[in-house]
């Protein structure tokens, strides 16, 4: 059974934890963000995709949401485009394919409503997140 317990002020979820030195699962989100029109996550996804294959070590029996986001005005497939390279990258390294579901956020969700030229925004992503 899940139970979620408050660490450091951010939510944790605790696999039948009894005890220090217990397993714990961070339910994420992990934000892996992209350049404006590009499907390749910027460089500092090398280092969040490592923490992300770690937590899923401790995540047993929950599914993995890969959820792709647009910002206004990109290809509207490219959501969807992004997340199916996570999870291809996720695959790759291990991660079983039928736990992992890819949600296509589109331009619904934003983070930010203002644009910054030629980089993109901080809708422009892919969030990674853990459910039962």
């Amino acid at each position: 059974m899940w139970k979620v317990a408050p660490i450091l002020l951010a939510p944790v979820m605790l696999l039948g934890a009894s005890g220090p030195g217990d397993t714990f699962c961070t339910p994420g989100p992990y934000i892996l963000f992209f350049k404006k029109g590009s499907d390749a996550p910027r460089p500092f996804h090398r280092e969040v995709m490592p923490n992300v294959l770690r937590n899923d070590a401790y995540c047993e029996g929950a599914n993995i949401v890969v959820e792709g986001h647009i910002d206004a005005g990109e290809a509207a497939s490219l959501s969807a485009t992004r997340a199916a390279r996570v999870r291809d990258y996720l695959v790759k390294r291990g991660v079983n394919a039928k736990r992992i579901r890819i949600r296509d956020a589109g331009a619904t969700e934003p983070r930010q409503n203002n644009t910054m030229p030629d980089e993109g925004t901080p809708n422009a992503r892919v969030e990674i997140y853990w459910s039962s």
